[in-house]
Parts: structure tokens; C-alpha cells; sequence
């Protein structure tokens, strides 16, 4: 039996390790968690790159320093040439930011996320070839510590897991039976309303500033209210197969899909911008004139329309802007042959022109 690049069915014990065995001779940088050889895995094998770059920076006065923010603008399901140059680019970053004042925030699916689980029933997610995927996995690995030196704090905002297992397979091969993806016949529709009520139960847990306090709660809302316009209650026992079926035909369907995929992106973008405000929070609080090493500057790897996103929230609380890149756009095909674009503009994907990192030196 051979490992699909989407997924497969549960297998027995020694059909995953062969089929593991298989996959790791195909793919040398295969990227693997321990929980994985109990389930099946979803393998990603497009490339990424980093097309925006925003720099924040706000005063420290207790320490008479800047906090920095370095947002970095992801591009997915792209493959470019620059991918593993850019790789190599984020990796010297990391290895120049001083580790005990630095924190790294990444939208990673590949990835344990700081709180919750990264399984969706026995499946998890792999990804090969691309930015985020693994990317925290990475900076924790013991190999790369060795030669870098380990980053203090990492935080996996990532919480999607169910979405992205049952719905990958669907978006790269609409005209298919959804069914024969194990993944979207077995996962329910109660499954994504569970990881996203877990989402707003952590968020409704935030105690920061009241002008946040009411964002988050405007996210919550409109989270919430197009989970009513979707119907999740009344699907909540439906797999996902049959409930996008039921949901849609074949002219809005590509549509239908990427919006369960992305409609609450927003509470992403809250939950960094709360670990970026609670990081600083505890370093103000615990601020001391012999170590002053608290004061955090964060890179933030994640997807292009999270980093414009929280960079508008944080210049709206004091953070004040002293870098940004010139974002330039292609119009690349007609949208019907690019399915996975989330940049359309007259009926055609548009893909942006990745940019060169090496302008951060000066910020680290």
C-alpha cells in the first residue's frame, strides 16, 4: 500500500512504519513529529516565499531601548527559486537576534501549537518544501540549537488542524470524490466548531488593554455570526465530504471551501497580537535596573494578511512604523487554474514578487 501526497487511510502498525520508511527515502527533509507514527499524514509539497516585510518599533522606556516588532509577510502554496535562499535568510536572522530578549511567533500547521493539540482525530500534517511549515519545530530541534543557540520562547499560534487536514485534499482536487479522502469523510463539521470555540475560550481569557478587549470581542462576534451563516449547528454530526456537497455545487464551491478555510483568520491575528502584548507586559512588570533583559522584540513569521493585520493594531497602540517593503504584484493566469491564490484581482490570481531579507540586518 502506497503513502498518498494528501492522505491516507488509519494504518496498521507495521503498515506505518514501512509507509513512513518509504516517504523519508523520497523526501530527505521530511518534516515529522513523534505523534505522527500513530496517524496518517497530510504532505504539503508547494513552496513559499516571504513577499512582505513590516518593521515596528515602540519606545522602552524603563530600559531606554526599543521593543521591535519584524513581521514577516508569507506567501502560500507558491513555488519560487528564492524559497531556499529566503530559508537559509530567516535562519541567519534567528541566529542573530539575541536569544534571551527575542520571541518567535509563527502561524506553523506543522507544528504542536503552544496551546492546544496539533491531531484532528488520528491525523496530523506534514509539510515539505515551504517557509512555515515546521518552522517552530525547527528552531526548538536540538541540531539546529547546536550551531544557533536555542530562542527562549517560540509561540505556534496555529490552531486550524482540523480544517487544513479535511480540506487540503479537496482545494488541490475539487472535480474528485471527496469521500475517497479519508480525511474529509471522517472529520466532522463539530470538529471545526470545536477548535475554533477552543480559540475564543483562550481569547475571551485575555486581560489586556480595553481598546483590545473590544477587538478581540468584535472578532469573536464575527466569527461567530458566520459560523451561524455556515450552519455548523445544524451539520455538527456531517462529515466534511457530505457537508460541502450538501453546502455547494460546482461553480461556488472553490470559493465555498477556501472561506471555511480562512473566514476566522482573524482570531489568528489576535492571538499575536496578545503574545506580543503579554510578553510585554510581564517584562514591564518585572523589570529590575540589574537585568533588564525582559524587553522583547518579536519576529513574526506568518501569512502575508496577518502581518498587515497586526501591524495596523499595533501602530493603533503606540507602535510607530520605520520599515516597510514595496510589495509589487503580478497578474499570473486566470483564476480557474489557480485554485490555492488567495490574491485575485480582474479574474486573475496575482502573485507578488518575493523580497530580499537582508534589509533586517540593520534592525538586529
Amino acid at each position: 500500500m502506497e503513502c498518498s501526497k494528501i492522505f491516507t487511510k488509519v494504518l496498521d502498525k507495521a503498515e506505518q512504519v514501512q509507509c513512513i520508511i518509504r516517504e523519508l527515502i523520497k523526501i530527505k527533509n521530511l518534516v515529522l513529529a513523534g505523534t505522527c507514527l500513530a496517524c496518517c499524514s497530510c504532505f504539503f509539497y508547494s513552496k513559499a516565499f516571504i513577499y512582505d516585510i513590516r518593521v515596528l518599533r515602540k519606545w522602552d522606556e524603563p530600559n531606554k531601548r526599543y521593543s521591535y516588532f519584524i513581521g514577516l509577510g508569507d506567501f502560500h502554496d507558491k513555488s519560487h527559486s528564492v524559497t531556499n535562499l529566503q530559508i537559509k535568510q530567516i535562519d541567519d536572522i534567528v541566529a542573530r537576534c539575541k536569544k534571551e530578549r527575542t520571541k518567535l511567533i509563527v502561524e506553523d500547521v506543522c507544528s504542536a501549537p503552544t496551546t492546544g493539540k496539533r491531531l484532528c482525530n488520528k491525523f496530523c500534517i506534514n509539510s515539505t518544501g515551504g517557509i512555515l511549515g515546521g518552522l517552530a519545530k525547527k528552531y526548538e530541534n536540538s541540531v539546529f540549537c547546536n550551531n544557533f543557540g536555542r530562542l527562549n520562547n517560540i509561540d505556534n499560534i496555529e490552531y486550524r488542524f482540523c480544517r487544513v487536514a479535511s480540506l487540503a485534499p479537496v482545494i488541490n482536487d475539487l472535480n474528485s470524490d471527496y469521500k475517497k479522502f479519508i480525511s474529509t469523510s471522517s472529520i466532522s463539521v463539530g470538529c471545526f466548531k470545536n477548535e475554533i470555540m477552543n480559540t475564543i475560550s483562550e481569547l475571551k481569557g485575555y486581560n489586556d488593554c480595553d481598546s483590545l478587549k473590544k477587538w478581540y470581542q468584535n472578532s469573536i462576534n464575527s466569527v461567530i455570526g458566520y459560523m451561524g451563516l455556515l450552519k455548523f449547528d445544524k451539520y455538527l454530526t456531517t462529515n466534511i465530504a457530505d457537508y460541502i456537497t450538501i453546502n455547494s455545487n460546482k461553480q461556488n464551491r472553490l470559493n465555498f471551501v477556501k472561506k471555511l478555510l480562512i473566514f476566522d483568520s482573524c482570531l489568528l491575528d489576535a492571538k499575536i497580537v496578545h503574545s506580543i502584548i503579554s510578553a510585554n507586559a510581564f517584562a514591564a512588570n518585572n523589570f529590575n535596573s540589574i537585568n533588564n533583559n525582559l524587553t522583547q522584540n518579536f519576529v513574526v513569521v506568518a501569512g502575508g494578511s496577518h502581518i498587515r493585520n497586526v501591524s495596523s493594531v499595533l501602530e493603533s497602540i503606540g507602535y510607530k512604523s520605520v520599515y516597510q517593503s514595496n510589495v509589487l504584484v503580478n497578474k499570473e493566469a486566470a483564476k480557474e487554474n489557480c485554485p490555492t491564490s488567495n490574491i485575485m484581482s480582474d479574474g486573475f490570481c496575482c502573485k507578488p514578487e518575493p523580497v530580499d531579507l537582508k534589509v533586517l540586518e540593520r534592525f538586529i
